[in-house]
């Protein structure tokens, strides 16, 4: 039998809900798809500089799950190779988005 999730759900967990208190960095990462029907949110992602924050995010976690849970120092040499990697990685997805589209 396949999945079937209510609308209710899925509009509940679109970036342009009014419940979705995510930065505005993390929406455009997490909703690509928004682009096609909100102008000002395409000329936003386009502009790309959302990749650099959300790989920033994710380079303050990783250190931070790293210092909690291993005997590994981390700090700003470690948190400055994380964020060229990611952003490395988003510009490679992001491009794999515009391409499927």
């Amino acid at each position: 039998m396949p999945l079937r999730i209510s609308t209710e759900f899925v509009d509940h967990y679109r970036s342009s809900h009014p419940d979705c208190h995510l930065p505005l960095h993390q929406k455009l990462w997490l909703d690509p798809n928004r682009r096609a029907f909100d102008k000002e949110f395409e000329d936003e992602f386009d502009k790309k500089e959302w990749q650099g924050l959300v790989a920033a995010d994710f380079s303050r976690f990783l250190n931070g799950e790293l210092e909690k849970n291993a005997d590994i120092a981390t700090g700003d040499v470690e948190f400055v190779q994380w964020k060229v990697l990611t952003a490395q990685e988003l510009r490679l997805v992001q491009d794999d988005v515009k391409g499927a589209f």
